[in-house]
């Protein structure tokens, strides 16, 4: 396991269910959401700058955090009932759950984020998080 990926791991396993549910330093949500959103964004813009330099996207760790952290943002945000069953990864469902958004998890976390083409999976423009 990678260096990065163990420590974080052991820094997820030091905080019990309690921990993760309340309110967080950042405010208005919880310890568990803003974690989740630091490996998020950690892991987007990593990708981000290996885009920038010609190095191919690394997916591993950071693809499950991310799908649920941007499944809490799209139900957050009131986006329509739907459960992403992507590839490789448990399903997470938005706005409680409906219909089945399929395909690969890192094109998906590309398309919610303005990254890619939402057209992949038969959306609109309106699952980027960003908009």
């Amino acid at each position: 396991m990678e260096a990065s990926t163990k420590a974080a791991s052991d820094l997820v396993g030091a905080f019990d269910d309690a921990a993760w549910v309340a309110p967080g330093p950042q405010g208005a949500t919880t310890l568990g959401f803003g974690l989740e959103a630091l490996w998020f964004d950690t892991f987007l813009h990593a990708d981000d700058m290996r885009c920038v330099l010609g190095i191919p996207s690394q997916h591993g760790a950071g693809i499950r955090p991310s799908l649920s952290h941007i499944a809490q943002v799209l139900t957050d945000q009131g986006w329509a009932s739907a459960t992403l069953v992507l590839d490789g990864v448990e399903q997470f469902p938005v706005s409680g759950g409906g219909r089945s958004i399929t395909g690969d998890a890192f094109a998906f976390v590309l398309a919610s984020t303005g990254r890619g083409d939402p057209g992949t999976f038969g959306l609109g423009e309106d699952v980027n998080i960003y908009r």
